[in-house]
């Protein structure tokens, strides 16, 4: 009976040493795995404890946690991913700064704007980008809190305006923590701003003229009858010619203007262009007559039609061989010249007049832009005519420049694009 009850007793002793071990094993292992968690660390699975009074309830409750931390991962990582979307796809550009004026965020947009390549966090605004505005604007935005509407220049040739907003990141608790700053391009804007003015500018220059001699002539003769047969015609005669000349502008700025819409309807028709060519040559016969100078075509013996708006390319035909005419002096030579060449049609206008000097060339398709202060107005044209040519050939696809030499004369020269199928109508972007 003694020995009996002494091994009973020793093994209850054992019995609770083991438990104790296992379960000082078990706080250890749960201990470990709370302290894992803490430090972030808690995408790998659980180790469960063995199984003992009271610990599968902490077991799960890690375990629950555990889940809730990773599902709140996820959302902030997808909500991050979204944000990072939106921040990269914004066509303003965008950058943050800290409070040491040190960059710590910023978009592809921003890096375009200011051709910003390589890495940028962490470097000063003036490291990267060199521009005392922007930083003064930055300083403001510190100081003030908000700046807007602010216009800066940007590019190697202050080439781009931009038009900032700049607003200062405060802390829940006061403290700035820096500046955000939103990059507007506004040098499109602005370029047609100055387009339209120039505009307004050169029609009321090119009719100030016209209208001050028709209320000049017409008021001379309403103050009374003049005696002077010879001097009334001459009136007459000025007055008609400057209403025509004034009715020429206007017909051209508003088919420039149709133009310049990019939705001009080309009416595309199988075409013979070197019969087109002569067609049109054959219109300043009677012209170059007067002048004693030679036209002539060269390579008509091409026969393949191409598709094109004939009433406009002849427009763009009658313009070249106009200026071409009026300013070769007599005893010149105007020569079209027509190749076909990797589907491609290329026509040449050239003349032995005085030539373009050479920084003039890249202007001479701008409207009312003139080489010789008043040289179109002399000849009776518009200034007009060559920048209507640029739109029509580019509306059907094509390009149009000039090669000249002072003395030498000049050359203009234009690509039409062969197409295998009719388009009757197009309309172009």
């Amino acid at each position: 009976m003694t020995g009996f009850l002494l091994i009973s007793v020793t093994a209850a002793l054992i019995y609770v040493l083991v438990q104790r071990r296992r379960d000082r094993k078990n706080w250890q292992l749960l201990n470990a795995t709370l302290i894992q968690i803490a430090r972030g660390d808690y995408h790998s699975e659980l180790t469960r404890p063995d199984h003992s009074r009271g610990h599968d309830g902490d077991y799960l409750l890690l375990r629950e946690i555990r889940s809730r931390l990773l599902a709140l991962e996820k959302k902030v990582s997808e909500e991050e991913f979204d944000l990072r979307g939106v921040f990269q796809s914004m066509i303003e550009g965008v950058m943050i700064i800290d409070h040491d004026n040190r960059i710590r965020l910023c978009n592809d947009a921003f890096r375009t704007i200011f051709s910003v390549s390589g890495e940028t966090t962490g470097m000063t605004v003036m490291e990267v980008l060199r521009n005392y505005d922007l930083q003064m604007i930055l300083n403001k935005a510190l100081q003030e809190g908000r700046v807007t509407n602010h216009e800066i220049t940007a590019g190697l040739e202050n080439e781009k305006v931009l038009k900032t907003n700049a607003l200062r990141l405060v802390s829940s608790e006061g403290s700035t923590q820096g500046v955000v700053v939103v990059f507007h391009d506004v040098t499109t804007i602005k370029r047609l701003e100055a387009m339209r003015k120039e505009f307004v500018a050169n029609v009321s220059h090119e009719l100030r003229t016209p209208l001050a001699i028709i209320r000049g002539y017409s008021e001379t003769l309403l103050d009374g009858p003049i005696d002077d047969p010879t001097q009334v015609q001459k009136f007459h005669s000025a007055i008609h010619r400057h209403t025509i000349r004034m009715t020429l502008l206007i017909d051209d700025l508003m088919e420039l203007t149709k133009l310049e819409s990019g939705r001009f309807p080309l009416t595309k028709v199988s075409t013979h262009l070197p019969s087109l060519l002569e067609r049109t040559l054959g219109e300043f016969e009677e012209m170059a007559g007067r002048k004693n100078l030679s036209l002539s075509i060269e390579g008509i013996g091409v026969s393949e039609s191409i598709y094109i708006d004939p009433k406009l390319i002849e427009r763009v035909m009658y313009n070249l061989l106009d200026n071409a005419v009026k300013y070769t002096p007599e005893g010149g030579k105007v020569v079209i010249t027509l190749n076909e060449k990797n589907s491609e049609t290329q026509v040449t206008v050239a003349d032995t007049g005085p030539g373009i000097p050479l920084a003039d060339q890249p202007h001479i398709f701008e409207r009312f832009y003139r080489v010789e202060k008043g040289r179109t107005r002399d000849v009776g044209g518009t200034g007009l005519g060559l920048s209507i040519c640029k739109h029509i050939v580019f509306n059907h696809g094509g390009r149009i420049w000039v090669e000249s030499e002072p003395g030498k004369g000049s050359r203009f020269h234009f690509v039409l694009p062969d197409q295998a199928i009719p388009t009757p109508e197009i309309e172009n972007d």
